[in-house]
C-alpha cells in the first residue's frame, strides 16, 4: 500500500468504528454492591419495606449484593445529603416522606433533582387515640384533646410534620412528643404511656385489636376492610388551613413509601435500577412475604412517581409558611 494512504485509510477506519453500537463493555456498570439506605430506625414501617425490597432487588441484579443500612438520624435527612455522591449507583434509599415537607420549609436538600426509582406502596395514615381517654370521634378530639399527649417519631419526620400540622390546622392543643423511633409510638400506647399517634395503616390492627386505641380519621384510601366505617379528612367539609394541611397530607399518603437515586446517576444506571425495583414488586415471593406481614403494596415505576413529587413539592405558599412554623417548634 502506497505509505500517502495509510494516514486516510486509518481516519475511515476510525470513524466507522466511532459510529458502530457501543458494546456491552462500553455500558456503565453498577457497582457490586449496592447501599440501600433506610431512613429510619429498625423495627419502622420504612424499614421493613426497604429490607424487604433490598432482599429482591440483589436477585434481579446480577452479580450485585443489595446491602440494606439503617441511616435514621435526622430522620434520613444527612443520609439523602450523602446520597448525592453515590452518581455510579452504589447508594439507593427509601427516606420518610415528611423530607418532602422539610423541603417545602426551606431544607433545600433539592430533591427536585433526585431520580425516583420508584414506589411501594401508598398506605393510608390513621390518627389514633388511647381508648383510656373516653374519646370516641373526631370531633370529640377536637373539643376535649387540648394536653393530651401524642408521640411522633423524629422532629423534622413525616409524622411530627403531619401530626404537628393537624394539631394547628383544626386548633387542638396537642402535646406532641417526639422521639419514638421505629414501633416505639405503639409500643407506648399499648403501654398506655401516651394518649394518641399518627400512624401507617399497617400498624393500626394491634391497637385496634387488643383494644388500647381508636381510629379517628384516615389520610388517604385505606386497603384495609376494617378501617371503611373509619371517617375520612377528604370527606369532611373542610376550609382554610384545615383543607390546605388535608389535602398535603393525603398527596404525600399516595406518593407513600419510595425509593431514589442520586440526582446525576446515568441514565443507563437509573434505568437498570428501576427495572430490578420493579421486578421485586412483581415478585411472587415478595408479594407472598407482604401478604404475610400485613404490608400493603400499590408500586409504581420511577416516572409515575416522579409526577407525585412535583404534585407535592409544587404545594401553596400557605403549607410552606405552616410547614416552617411547625418545624421551628
Amino acid at each position: 500500500m502506497h505509505r500517502s494512504l495509510l494516514p486516510g485509510l486509518l481516519a475511515f477506519i476510525c470513524t466507522l468504528l466511532a459510529a458502530l453500537p457501543a458494546t456491552a463493555q462500553d455500558r456503565p456498570a453498577l457497582p457490586g454492591r449496592i447501599d440501600y439506605l433506610i431512613g429510619s430506625d429498625p423495627g419502622g414501617g420504612y424499614d421493613r419495606y426497604g429490607r424487604l425490597v433490598a432482599r429482591y432487588m440483589e436477585t434481579h441484579l446480577d452479580g450485585v449484593t443489595v446491602v440494606p443500612v439503617n441511616r435514621g438520624s435526622a430522620g434520613g435527612v444527612s443520609a439523602l445529603r450523602d446520597l448525592k455522591d453515590a452518581t455510579d449507583g452504589s447508594a439507593i434509599m427509601i427516606f420518610n416522606t415528611g423530607i418532602l415537607m422539610n423541603e417545602l420549609g426551606g431544607l433545600g436538600l433539592g430533591l427536585q433533582d433526585y431520580r425516583w426509582i420508584g414506589k411501594a406502596s401508598s398506605e393510608a395514615r390513621v390518627l389514633l387515640v388511647a381508648t383510656a381517654t373516653g374519646i370516641t370521634s373526631f370531633e370529640a378530639l377536637r373539643r376535649e384533646g387540648a394536653g393530651l399527649i401524642f408521640v411522633t417519631s423524629a422532629h423534622g419526620s413525616s409524622a411530627f410534620i403531619q401530626t404537628s400540622l393537624i394539631d394547628m390546622a383544626f386548633g387542638i392543643g396537642l402535646k406532641i412528643v417526639p422521639g419514638f423511633g421505629g414501633n416505639e409510638a405503639e409500643a407506648a400506647l399499648m403501654k398506655g404511656e401516651v394518649q394518641g399517634s399518627f400512624v401507617s395503616e399497617s400498624n393500626v390492627a394491634p391497637l385496634v385489636e387488643a383494644g388500647v386505641a381508636r381510629p379517628l380519621l384516615l389520610f388517604g384510601k385505606p386497603s384495609d376492610p376494617a378501617l371503611e366505617g373509619v371517617p375520612r379528612a377528604a370527606d369532611l367539609a373542610l376550609e382554610g388551613d384545615a383543607l390546605i394541611v388535608a389535602r398535603a397530607i393525603g398527596a404525600l399518603t399516595e406518593l407513600g413509601r419510595i425509593t431514589v437515586a442520586a440526582p446525576g446517576i446515568d441514565p443507563e444506571l437509573l434505568e437498570e435500577l428501576r427495572a430490578a425495583y420493579a421486578a421485586a414488586l412483581a415478585d411472587p415471593g415478595l408479594k407472598a412475604e407482604a401478604a404475610e406481614q400485613g404490608m400493603p403494596l400499590d408500586p409504581l415505576p420511577g416516572p409515575e412517581v416522579d409526577r407525585l413529587a412535583e404534585d407535592v413539592l409544587g404545594q401553596s405558599r400557605r403549607l410552606e409558611e405552616l410547614i416552617k412554623t411547625v418545624l421551628d417548634r
